[in-house]
């Protein structure tokens, strides 16, 4: 039988260029400071991300310990908290991080605990957060709604051409119901 040297796993590989590990409160963790990164996924390993989610730079103060920014493919920015395994398009940080202001007629405000935007002028209200641009998962983008407010934490989005769709953050679910109740007039006609 020959010798054969098999080769080396990834984590006896250097790390590549720019990168260095470090403990974030018992959990290894992973920085860029060129590329103003920082990941919990090693970057020696091929693929390591489920979907095709990237570790993305943010501005202003660093992200609370054991919390990381991605990019999901579509454009979304998320937040995962690698201390409850979730992840959220709020950013965590107290001052909602320093990203310059909001767009003409824009205002963030807190819906029970969400951060929340709203536009009064175009009637829209949405936990996407408009600096962002339309990029929505599936391409679905706010969609403004005539009558009383939406309840907490309830947003209406719609894709170009589709039907108006409610979406539910108190659950993580969506319908095509309104869940004002049947009869509300919303805007383009349809009614509920």
């Amino acid at each position: 039988m020959e010798n054969e040297t098999a080769p080396r796993p990834y984590p006896h590989d250097p790390l590549p260029e720019g990168w260095e590990r470090f403990d974030d409160n018992g959990m290894q963790c992973f920085k860029n400071k060129e590329l103003n990164l920082k990941t919990y996924y090693d970057p020696r390993k091929p693929d390591c991300r489920p979907g095709g989610f990237e570790p993305t730079p943010v501005d202003g103060p660093p992200l609370p310990s054991r919390w990381e920014a991605v990019r999901h493919p579509g454009g979304q920015l998320l937040f995962i908290d690698h201390n409850t395994h979730s992840s959220t398009s709020v950013d965590p940080r107290p001052s909602g991080g320093i990203r310059g202001p909001l767009p003409q007629g824009w205002e963030r405000f807190n819906d029970d605990g969400m951060q929340c935007f709203r536009n009064e002028e175009l009637n829209l209200k949405t936990y996407h957060d408009p600096r962002d641009g339309d990029l929505r998962q599936n391409g679905f983008a706010p969609a403004p709604v005539e009558g009383p407010p939406l309840p907490s934490r309830w947003e209406a989005v719609r894709k170009p051409g589709g039907p108006l769709v409610f979406l539910d953050h108190n659950k993580h679910c969506s319908t095509t119901d309104d869940p004002r109740g049947s009869g509300t007039i919303l805007v383009g006609g349809d009614t509920a």
